[in-house]
């Protein structure tokens, strides 16, 4: 794993716009949004846990822990940040 900050300095006001379904995640979640590029999964101290591939605005977290975490989204017009529940 590799040590990582974030911060919301750069976030964009389309925050409101995304949509991550379904939370609480079991395998897969889905982000409901316009041009996604890509998608960083950070613990709640903010530590990078994975840089997540996206299929078709699909995530696989199976092998995350069970636990809350922090989404940040690239899209073309900057970051967006959510936050997930793994079961």
């Amino acid at each position: 794993m590799e040590n990582s900050q974030t911060s919301i300095e750069n976030t964009t006001d389309e925050n409101k716009d995304f949509v991550i379904y379904p939370n609480p995640v079991k395998s897969n979640f889905y982000i409901k949004g316009t041009a996604v590029q890509e998608v960083n999964i950070f613990s709640l101290t903010g530590s990078l846990i994975k840089k997540a591939p996206v299929t078709s605005n699909s995530v696989n977290v199976s092998d995350l822990l069970p636990g809350t975490y922090l989404i940040r989204i690239k899209t073309d017009n900057g970051f967006v940040n959510k936050q997930i529940v793994k079961e």
